[in-house]
């Protein structure tokens, strides 16, 4: 989530082409995110939004790094593969519980991991002393129907292996059809995009997704405005 003084923002960024491009809720035409050095500023530039910083960047040593990613199929095409564990708790639009069925990145077979989606953005509904921010209930729906309990999954790793909360980042795969869930979060509008280099694999197509979902006025698009207060005739 990205966090402004005024309230959760969904970062509506189109990030530049420097392996930072940006995933669904990049608010397509919005902005643009610039990077300099380790920051990370967002410049509105259209259709008068207010800006965004996302979280900032891990500073070397604060976040485990991957050897490198792993290979998906693009998201439109789809088939069973092979799961490596099962959902054991849905947090919200964006996070999720799993147990382990074999080792995957540093994490043991047995063992539950929180896995915080890549590429992928909703609002907060669990931030303590924080107001439930518009569409976050609806995010978290979408996803627990994607991905009921015991739902079989494969989870894939990009560069970057955890956050700086210790959360595994991943890309989740639903195992019985193969559906690329967090593609499907942005495509049906209900999650933003957002990329953090250097996991990148699939930005362009998550921005792409989300794109579709801001022009077809569907999910969150069609309910909140950029700082997720209710949308209005004139927002």
């Amino acid at each position: 989530m990205t966090k402004r003084s005024n309230g959760w923002h969904f970062a509506p960024l189109h990030l530049l082409p420097v392996g930072c491009s940006g995933n669904f809720g990049h608010f397509g035409h919005f902005g643009r995110l610039i990077v300099v050095g380790r920051s990370i500023v967002a410049a509105a530039l259209l259709y008068g939004c207010a800006s965004a910083t996302p979280p900032a960047i891990l500073n070397p040593g604060e976040a485990t790094v991957a050897s490198g990613p792993s290979p998906i199929a693009s998201p439109d095409i789809r088939g069973p593969v092979e799961p490596n564990a099962d959902v054991v708790n849905v947090v919200d639009g964006d996070t999720i519980d799993v147990r382990f069925r074999i080792p995957v990145g540093d994490a043991l077979a047995g063992e539950v991991e929180a896995i915080r989606l890549i590429g992928i953005d909703t609002p907060e509904s669990k931030r303590p002393n924080t107001p439930v921010e518009c569409f976050a209930k609806e995010s978290g729906l979408a996803l627990r129907s994607l991905l009921p309990l015991e739902t079989a999954v494969r989870i894939e790793l990009d560069v970057e292996l955890r956050d700086r909360y210790g959360r595994l980042l991943g890309y989740v795969l639903r195992s019985s059809d193969g559906l690329f869930v967090n593609h499907e979060m942005a495509r049906a509008g209900m999650a933003a995009a957002l990329t953090f280099p250097p996991n990148v694999q699939y930005s362009e197509e998550f921005r792409a997704a989300a794109e579709g979902a801001q022009a077809n006025n569907v999910g969150l698009w069609s309910m909140c405005a950029s700082n997720h207060e209710p949308a209005t005739a004139n927002s």
